[in-house]
């Protein structure tokens, strides 16, 4: 697999060295006219479309019996907005990852964007759409290089086109994006928390049902009976103010063991209890444990007695069996 990686990388240099000779090799072909901060070279090939390479633009003489000012505003904007740095850097990634094609489609995208932004400058400039977009479908054809260049003819003419009637974002739109960032920030922190992901992880998989003990005699039913009657009340037990006020509560009042935090034990236990008509927690039991965890979890699932809605069964108050996975997770 070394060897593999290797011979890709080795390929991937010898391409760009090849690429890049070309370059020069139709430089030196072309007659290059010097400009302030860039150089036309004007080829004989017609083969190719115009294209940009750091600070040369590459046209044709063909190129000038066309609207040669849009064509020129075009390329220098790509100089001005320095995309060549950008396909450098990109072109560096992809040599490191030439085997994924992730890397690959990025440069795409990057070079749609690089023409997405010289096509609003051509506009801004004063020239016509319409006149600008047949001019693009005449350049369709022609020779691009596939690295290193941003060339006139680059594809996706169709959401270039889409592009440029679609109105620019407004700054204060922008600025709305900005405000989720703290929110996701914030979110993503306390996620990261211990006693959130327990809430979080706990709230997430709770199972609820009608509870086959009778109140009023004091029996309960059989296992049997119990398993086959358990079932959903019409309206399920709820934490006084919600899940939420659930969550928060078990984040302020949970608290690590210290002997497991020590010995860096996790896990999930799984708790199970009764609430009773008058929103009481009783018959606290553990279905799943983790040594050095069962006892905090009773603990915070104690805690609860009286702070509960009861479940309700044709318009009665039931008592509702309640399963409550508490998990521990250490950062």
């Amino acid at each position: 697999m070394l060897w593999i990686y290797i011979t890709g990388l080795i390929v991937s240099v010898l391409w760009i060295v090849f690429t890049i000779s070309r370059f020069y090799i139709l430089a030196s072909s072309g007659n290059a006219e010097k400009h302030d901060d860039y150089t036309i070279v004007w080829l004989d090939d017609t083969r190719f479309a115009p294209f940009s390479w750091w600070k040369n633009i590459f046209m044709t003489k063909e190129d000038k019996e066309d609207d040669l000012r849009i064509i020129e505003i075009h390329e220098r904007a790509h100089i001005e907005n320095r995309h060549f740095y950008d396909l450098v850097l990109s072109q560096f990634v992809n040599i490191i990852l030439w085997y994924n094609p992730i890397a690959w489609l990025m440069q795409s995208e990057l070079k749609a964007v690089h023409e997405y932004e010289a096509d609003q400058q051509v506009l801004s400039s004063g020239c016509n759409p319409r006149d600008y977009q047949f001019l693009l479908i005449k350049k369709a054809v022609g020779q691009r290089f596939p690295s290193l260049a941003n060339s006139l003819n680059h594809s996706k003419l169709k959401k270039r086109m889409t592009m440029m009637y679609s109105k620019k974002t407004s700054t204060a739109r922008k600025a709305r994006v900005l405000t989720l960032v703290p929110a996701a920030v914030l979110a993503l922190a306390f996620i990261n928390v211990p006693v959130v992901s327990t809430a979080i992880n706990g709230v997430s998989a709770t199972t609820v049902s009608v509870s086959t003990t009778d109140d009023s005699k004091g029996t309960q039913n059989s296992a049997s009976e119990q398993k086959a009657e358990n079932k959903l009340p019409d309206k399920l037990p709820e934490f006084k103010g919600g899940d939420m006020a659930m969550m928060k509560f078990i984040m302020e009042n949970i608290h690590y063991p210290k002997e497991a935090e020590k010995a860096k034990i996790q896990g999930r236990v799984t708790v199970n209890f009764k609430i009773t008509p008058d929103g009481s927690v009783t018959d606290v039991e553990v279905m799943k444990s983790v040594p050095g965890l069962d006892e905090e979890a009773i603990r915070v699932v104690k805690s609860m007695d009286k702070m509960w809605i009861p479940g309700y069964e044709n318009g009665k108050a039931v008592t509702c069996t309640y399963t409550l996975p508490v998990s521990f997770k250490l950062k």
